[in-house]
């Protein structure tokens, strides 16, 4: 489980752009016929390095099953906040 979790991370990982493929991009040829080269640089940089950080840093993505029951759940009626023993709304901690 722990090695398929790292080896979605690292997926995810490596499909991050690189600074150069944003810079060829469309968008970043616009960005630099717009602003200064070294501030579209710098705001790539820092974009890239905070979504890797969210993506080493998160948490484990929910399997398929649990998606489907949260889905499930949200779709209808739930006793979630319900004490189902005593018949009444549990209490909020």
């Amino acid at each position: 489980m722990v090695e398929k979790y790292m080896n979605e991370k690292q997926k995810l990982l490596s499909i991050l752009p690189s600074v150069d493929e944003i810079l060829k991009s469309k968008q970043g040829m616009e960005w630099l016929s717009t602003y200064p080269r070294r501030y579209v640089l710098q705001a790539i940089r820092e974009t890239i390095d905070s979504r890797r950080k969210e993506i080493i840093e998160c948490r484990s993505i929910l399997s398929k099953r649990a998606l489907e029951n949260i889905k499930q759940v949200s779709e209808s009626y739930s006793n979630l906040e319900y004490n189902i023993k005593e018949g009444k709304r549990g209490m909020n901690q």
